[in-house]
């Protein structure tokens, strides 16, 4: 055995780590990448996840931010909970009528529905016919 043959696998298995290393190295700045770019939020124009660039500009303080406390962002009240099965119709967990469900949820213009399947047909379409007529936004889930 010369010197030579021991040298070339030794040489093959250099170059496979090397090209490992240099694919794990690829992907690690790819996913700090994407990390800063839609989690940070430092890509273009600032807009992101957490924190942007445009975010920290526009944070400095000012007098009439300081004058008047923040206006609430949604001053709507959060849809009523709705749900029907075979015992029937309850509203944030407490039994009620189609009737009472209509009124309850007229004020928040949209309901959140989870229907079982051991519910009455009739019941559902009843219901649903009901929210319908009154101009509430049912949303099924």
């Amino acid at each position: 055995m010369t010197s030579n043959q021991n040298a070339r696998p030794k040489r093959a298995r250099r170059g496979r780590v090397r090209s490992t290393l240099l694919m794990l190295v690829v992907g690690l700045a790819a996913a700090a990448g994407w990390f800063l770019r839609d989690c940070v939020g430092l890509g273009p124009g600032g807009v992101g996840g957490v924190i942007g660039l445009s975010d920290v500009v526009d944070a400095a303080p000012s007098a009439a931010s300081d004058a008047a406390p923040p206006a609430a962002i949604d001053a709507r009240p959060r849809p009523c909970q709705l749900f029907l099965d075979a015992d029937g119709l309850t509203i944030d967990d407490q039994p009620s009528s189609i009737a009472d469900a209509v009124e309850r949820c007229r004020a928040a213009g949209k309901a959140r529905l989870r229907a079982t399947g051991a519910a009455r047909a009739g019941s559902y379409d009843d219901l649903m016919q009901a929210l319908d007529r009154a101009g509430i936004t049912v949303e099924r889930y």
